[in-house]
């Protein structure tokens, strides 16, 4: 798989966990610190997204797993639809 391709798939994923209204959306995968996220630091990959006054944050050794973290953060956020 291509891998543009490939960190498509993982981003289209971590969409799908997004919580619904409060306008959450993916802000980005970065790898390092980066002075327009001060928050974010290191040498590991992070994703994240924003909404509702909330951040949530994914890690991992590559983007991809970044996004794939993330993912399962957002599922975690989301109501259990079993009650």
């Amino acid at each position: 798989m291509a891998p543009l391709a490939g960190m498509s798939k993982y981003w289209t994923s971590a969409s799908a966990m997004l919580p619904r209204g409060g306008g959450w959306e993916i802000r980005g995968v970065v790898k390092g610190p980066r002075q327009a996220e001060p928050a974010i630091h290191g040498s590991t990959w992070t994703a994240w997204a924003a909404g509702d006054g909330q951040r949530v944050d994914g890690h991992g050794d590559t983007a991809e797993e970044a996004m794939a973290d993330l993912a399962n953060q957002l599922r975690a956020m989301r109501p259990d639809p079993n009650g």
